[in-house]
């Protein structure tokens, strides 16, 4: 394939460094961050779970504000699948040190948001519920930064709400759900709905979903660390929650929409992301306007671009903001290469993360 290479290499040392470094360079937030925590009621229709027919809902959404002096733009994350706020915590400095103020939600069925029982947490119902959020805190002449599921909450809005959105990042994520990805919901939900003890379940879940996010040499790298991650979703999350949320993306199909996406697009994969193909991001590239298309390369350009290849992502996804928004989009797509070298991996490292 060919590629157009991102003109400044990124450090990319990525994990391989002691902990409290990455943590105080890329997590500690600036000293003059104003954090603002928001609880935010709506009232969205959601599927029942097993006639679906609509239920009237009303749900509370988390949030958290970050601004800082001086910002002008606005950036709302939207989480992946079974994920939360922390998702984001590579993120958040680097944007708000680059001229940004932040939005970070937990969607339905997440985090510190509500968890309704028995309805399917639906495309329309995130978007909807997202529109509330934005529109109770007043905040206009945005980006949204979706990943992985959050990516096809972000399509979603954009069909739906085509005025809003200043511009979309689309970050490890489809059109659809088909091939790898329908085959791994299938799965999720004959594990949820099996006959085992229900904390088997959880277990299980979280043991196929971690081995399907992150690279081989990463798991390899940070055992420890998975075995934690998997230990904190199966204890704060519920049976319930997760189905409604694996329903909620088995019925996603927005192939014959993706021309109705107007506003600038950001497009951007790893190699060997586990679930998208590198085809998929062609074709969204290939049918939405003003769309540009970054690959991430190298061994740990994995599903979980967002702690793999933080840097890289981060600096990728700014500097193709700034090109989008002068009309300029791409056929060929961006490479940014990891080129950095661990030379030694702590054998214990608690990374600053919690999905």
């Amino acid at each position: 394939m060919l590629y157009q290479y991102f003109p400044v290499r990124t450090r990319a040392r990525n994990m391989f460094v002691d902990d409290q470094q990455v943590i105080d360079e890329h997590c500690a937030l600036p000293a003059n961050v104003k954090i603002d925590k928001k609880i935010i009621p709506v009232n969205i229709d959601l599927p029942n779970i097993t006639t679906g027919n609509p239920q009237t809902i009303d749900a509370k959404i988390a949030a958290e504000v970050l601004t800082v002096p001086g910002n002008k733009q606005w950036m709302v994350f939207v989480n992946g699948f079974s994920s939360s706020i922390a998702l984001w915590a590579y993120q958040r400095k680097y944007f708000l040190e680059n001229g940004w103020n932040l939005v970070c939600y937990d969607q339905i069925g997440q985090g510190e948001s509500s968890r309704p029982q028995d309805v399917v947490y639906s495309m329309q119902g995130h978007a909807e519920s997202l529109d509330a959020l934005l529109t109770a805190l007043k905040i206009k002449d945005f980006v949204l930064f979706g990943l992985s599921a959050g990516g096809m909450i972000t399509q979603e809005y954009a069909i739906r709400y085509p005025e809003k959105a200043r511009a979309i990042v689309l970050a490890s994520t489809s059109y659809a759900c088909k091939g790898k990805l329908k085959l791994l919901l299938d799965t999720f939900e004959n594990i949820l709905t099996s006959a085992l003890p229900d904390q088997d379940k959880l277990q299980l879940f979280y043991q196929v979903l971690v081995s399907n996010i992150f690279s081989g040499s990463f798991v390899d790298s940070f055992q420890n660390y998975m075995a934690e991650l998997i230990h904190a979703n199966v204890t704060r999350n519920t049976i319930p929650g997760l189905l409604g949320a694996v329903k909620g993306l088995q019925g996603f199909d927005r192939r014959d929409d993706l021309a109705n996406i107007k506003v600038p697009t950001v497009i951007v994969g790893g190699e060997y992301d586990a679930l998208f193909s590198l085809t998929d991001l062609e074709h969204m590239n290939s049918v939405i306007p003003n769309s540009r298309r970054v690959i991430l390369l190298g061994e740990t350009s994995s599903h979980a671009l967002v702690v793999e290849m933080f840097e890289d992502l981060n600096e990728a996804v700014l500097h193709e903001l700034q090109r989008i928004h002068v009309g300029s989009g791409n056929h060929f797509p961006v490479g940014v290469e990891n080129t950095f070298a661990a030379t030694a991996v702590p054998e214990h490292l608690s990374l600053s993360l919690n999905f």
